[in-house]
């Protein structure tokens, strides 16, 4: 077989916004999709898997566990009278349902003879979509990447 690209990364949709408008994008069946993030997760916060940053800096468990979290004191105003401001603290936190996509890199390969092709996965990441503190959609972003292979098959 021919190596056709060493490197190619490329998003998958496991979880469309609007099945009744793009239903194709469901091609996970529900069930399923929350198993595969559900084991993605479940090997890397339990440490049965190295997790690695975007520049494959290793993380550890809490630092995992700290990505999606966000904290922010906002002052809000009371619905009843007297309509007092009060201090609080609101804590977000990404859960399974917010994960859209799925990351792969991969190495392709073809047998020129009968075009049979060959994919190895190198790495997985599971992909949120990234806002801003207006709500606003900024670009997805990757929680973290594993390496099923060893980051070392990922370098070659």
């Amino acid at each position: 077989m021919e190596t056709i690209t060493q490197k190619i990364q490329y998003d998958v949709s496991i979880k469309s916004p609007d099945a009744s408008y793009d239903p194709w994008i469901q091609n996970i069946d529900e069930t399923q999709r929350l198993k595969l993030v559900s084991n993605l997760l479940d090997a890397a916060f339990e440490g049965r898997i190295p997790a690695y940053d975007y520049f494959n800096h290793p993380l550890s468990i809490d630092q995992l566990k700290s990505i999606g979290v966000d904290s922010a004191y906002r002052t809000l105003t009371r619905t009843t009278p007297p309509y007092a401001e009060y201090d609080t603290l609101i804590v977000s936190k990404i859960e399974i349902k917010d994960i859209v996509k799925i990351r792969f890199l991969e190495e392709w390969y073809m047998d020129e003879q009968n075009l049979v092709f060959r994919k190895v996965i190198l790495g997985i990441a599971p992909v949120v979509d990234k806002f801003d503190k207006e709500g606003n959609f900024v670009g997805l972003f990757p929680m973290f990447w594993i390496y099923p292979q060893g980051l070392e098959a990922f370098k070659k």
